[in-house]
């Protein structure tokens, strides 16, 4: 009987000392993951290059490359679920317009309604767009430019200043409209063309 107990005791305390012994690489891995998680509480961010991501804590951020650096920003989800291109927290895009994979909004920007930003587009500054409006491929809308209705814009055309574009107006190849112009009906802005100052381009009529 006391054998029999000997081996009990003897096997008890071997058992215990397997336990403590993985208890104190558990509390080791777990100093380790704390550590961890300090380190990148505390790191700064690191210098990207532009249209490059980086994370910060739980906070994600983008280099839109307009000299900022990276800025806290997300990337939208659209309304079919899939996952948009990347949105300054500073801008703001609404729940149904969308916004493709490569597209970027940033600034204090402001993207509404069924507006569609797509292609490698770039909506930024004091910019708006709403409505159904649609801009896509190279183009720009920044400063405190508007682009509503049906308006789109598209190619390498920037709109910019103070211009607006609206209705069923499209703007596209190379084209600049900038200063207070206004460019609306069914208007076509195209190639090389510029329109400045306190122009109105339309169907049927001009200012």
């Amino acid at each position: 009987m006391r054998r029999e107990n000997d081996a009990q005791f003897f096997m008890s305390h071997s058992l215990m000392k397997q336990i403590n012994d993985e208890i104190i690489v558990l509390e080791q891995e777990l100093a380790k993951l704390r550590n961890a998680k300090k380190a990148l509480e505390t790191t700064p961010y690191a210098d990207v290059a532009a249209g490059q991501s980086v994370a910060h804590s739980i906070m994600s951020t983008f280099n839109f490359g307009d000299g900022n650096g990276p800025v806290p920003a997300k990337r939208h989800i659209n309304s079919d679920g899939t996952e948009g291109g990347w949105v300054a927290n500073t801008a703001t895009v609404a729940a149904t317009a969308y916004v493709g994979p490569d597209a970027q909004v940033y600034g204090n920007a402001q993207v509404s309604g069924n507006a569609w930003v797509f292609g490698k587009a770039r909506v930024y500054g004091n910019a708006r767009v709403f409505g159904s409006a649609r801009v896509h491929d190279n183009a720009q809308i920044c400063g405190n430019a508007v682009v509503y209705d049906n308006a789109q814009v598209f190619g390498n055309a920037v709109v910019y200043d103070n211009a607006w574009v609206s209705e069923n107006a499209d703007v596209f190849g190379n084209a600049r409209v900038f200063g207070n112009a206004r460019v609306f009906d069914k208007a076509q802005v195209f190639g090389n063309a510029r329109v400045s100052g306190d122009a109105w381009v339309t169907v049927g009529r001009s200012k």
